[in-house]
């Protein structure tokens, strides 16, 4: 058995469960959650069985280390927020603050690098996950009901103004993550 260090932590007091109902169409129908990032805890279909389901992936050009924006193609048309949310490549979390077109099928992300104290890294071509988005694998169409908890887009769970970040990462250094946050 292996030990796992050097893991990220951070409590959610309280933290509400939420659900939500989508009407599946068909088959890798996809759902999008208007959240950072959702920990999903339970789907049912309306047919009385458990839905698979994976993230909705993208793919995305090779990204440099120090990179602000990324250059995808969703395929399919996978659908996104405009901006505000985590997307996943490799081991890095990375905060999307902008979409060229949320709607189109290719487009650029303005990005915000190493989200939740993960280190930023270059990364070769290939896919990037949404921590908001699902696609549903199931051959099943109907009502699925979802369980789920929404993470905020920060640790302390406010969208802070820079001038408030500042200050704070002043008083608390461990609150702050990510290049566009600074802790000194």
């Amino acid at each position: 058995m292996a030990q796992i260090e050097g893991y990220n932590t951070f409590k959610i007091v309280g933290y509400p469960e939420n659900f939500a109902v989508a009407s599946k169409a068909a088959q890798n129908d996809y759902v999008l959650f208007n959240d950072p990032m959702v920990l999903i805890q339970w789907i049912y279909t309306d047919a009385g069985g458990a839905e698979t389901f994976v993230a909705a992936a993208i793919t995305v050009a090779s990204i440099g280390e120090a990179d602000t924006t990324i250059t995808y193609s969703s395929g399919s048309g996978v659908p996104r927020l405009k901006g505000d949310y985590l997307l996943k490549v490799d081991q890095e979390l990375i905060h999307v603050k902008a979409d060229t077109d949320e709607t189109a099928d290719t487009g650029t992300l303005t990005v915000v690098r190493a989200a939740f104290g993960t280190e930023a890294a270059s990364h070769e071509a290939g896919s990037a996950y949404l921590q908001n988005c699902i696609k549903l694998n199931k051959n099943s169409t109907g009502d699925v009901k979802i369980l789920y908890k929404s993470l905020p887009m920060f640790r302390d769970g406010l969208n802070m103004s820079t001038e408030a970040i500042n200050r704070m990462s002043t008083v608390n250094p461990n609150k702050i993550y990510g290049s566009e946050y600074p802790t000194a």
